[in-house]
């Protein structure tokens, strides 16, 4: 009750202000008491009953307490927290790439789907929170974004640019193709987009390469059987 009471108060709490010490602890006590396997839709929960102008607060007290408690949740946590509320996706990318590190890109990825409108935004958020994984974020988040938002960037982008990068005889690389045309082996990121998590959905884990099995050997040909011999006839019984 202690704990209901205490996120009430952070609900209810005036514009502008930050969450306090009580309020955090309460957070962190709902998530800590939530089934691993409810993170996801527990974290965005919290998020969207929160005032909208402690929402980006909630949403990285919400996604460190998760990530805490079972970081294998980061990357579905993240996506359904930014779901809830999408102008924080680059502070909760940012406070999940700095407790994972090593989901960095996939939590980039999760991030851009659910807020492709703040696509650079959250890269530069998870540069500064992790700089050795800057420019593979990047790569990744890039992939990430949906085709139509993509062609947005293009579009935004000086005609001069477009044309260098469109005409073979430039000497700026051409721009990759996009996911419609490519297959997945060179995808930047670990796993394809229906990987990753929804609400009270985890992430599908990666299937192992099925190892290629030997060829069998080809059976020797038998030789055919001699036919069996002939026996005489009896002679009759009494002679």
């Amino acid at each position: 009750m202690t704990g209901l009471l205490a996120i009430a108060a952070c609900l209810a709490a005036p514009a502008g202000r930050a969450l306090t010490d009580t309020e955090l602890a309460a957070i962190r006590k709902i998530i800590s008491d939530a089934p691993s396997a409810e993170l996801p839709l527990k974290s965005a929960e919290i998020v969207a009953k929160a005032r909208q102008s402690e929402k980006e607060a909630t949403a990285v007290a919400v996604v460190r307490a998760a990530i805490t408690k079972r970081p294998a949740s980061a990357v579905s946590v993240v996506g359904s927290t930014v779901k809830a509320a999408p102008f924080t996706a680059p502070a909760v990318a940012a406070a999940a790439a700095k407790l994972a590190p090593d989901q960095a890109a996939d939590i980039g990825i999760a991030a851009a789907l659910q807020a492709p409108e703040l696509a650079e935004e959250e890269s530069a958020a998870i540069a500064e929170a992790n700089p050795e994984s800057a420019e593979r974020v990047a790569r990744a988040i890039h992939w990430a974004m949906p085709k139509t938002r993509r062609a947005e960037v293009r579009s935004a982008e000086p005609e001069t640019n477009r044309s260098e990068a469109e005409h073979p005889g430039s000497d700026k690389s051409l721009e990759p193709n996009g996911p419609d045309d490519r297959d997945d082996s060179d995808s930047p990121f670990s796993a394809r987009l229906n990987d990753y998590g929804s609400p009270g959905h985890n992430p599908h884990p990666v299937h192992p390469v099925h190892p290629v099995h030997p060829v069998h050997p080809v059976h020797p040909v038998h030789p055919p059987h001699a036919p069996l011999p002939v026996h005489p006839p009896r002679p009759p019984l009494g002679e």
